[in-house]
C-alpha cells in the first residue's frame, strides 16, 4: 500500500512547531498522509456523577505500601501511571478516555 501512496520507505524529517495558539504547523519534507481529531469537552450533564483521577508513580515506587505522586517529570525515566474512572450515577455511560504523557 505504500508503494501505491508513494509515501517514502525512509524517514524524512518532518517539523512540527507552536504557532502560539491552539494549533501547530507541520512541515512536510516529503509526501505523507496527515490525520487530525479534535478533542473537546463534553456536554455538562454527562459530567455528573463521574469522578477521575489520574497520578504519576516512580516504577520503583510502584510496589511500595503508599508511592509517592511524581512532582517533577525526568527524561528518559519510566513512570508509571494509574488512572481511576468511577460512575457514581446509575446509568450505564458510553465514554472515550485519552491520556497524555506530561
Amino acid at each position: 500500500t505504500i508503494s501505491l501512496m508513494d509515501l517514502p520507505f525512509g524517514y524524512p524529517r518532518h517539523g512540527f512547531t507552536s504557532d502560539q495558539a491552539r494549533g501547530m504547523i507541520v512541515k512536510l519534507d516529503s509526501n505523507a498522509v496527515l490525520f487530525l481529531k479534535e478533542y473537546g469537552a463534553c456536554e455538562e450533564d454527562h459530567q455528573k456523577g463521574i469522578i477521575i483521577t489520574q497520578r504519576y508513580f516512580d516504577l520503583e515506587e510502584l510496589g511500595k505500601p503508599n508511592p509517592k505522586p511524581v512532582k517533577e517529570f525526568i527524561k528518559g525515566k519510566i513512570y508509571s501511571c494509574s488512572v481511576i474512572i468511577v460512575n457514581l450515577s446509575s446509568n450505564s455511560l458510553s465514554s472515550q478516555l485519552l491520556v497524555e504523557i506530561p
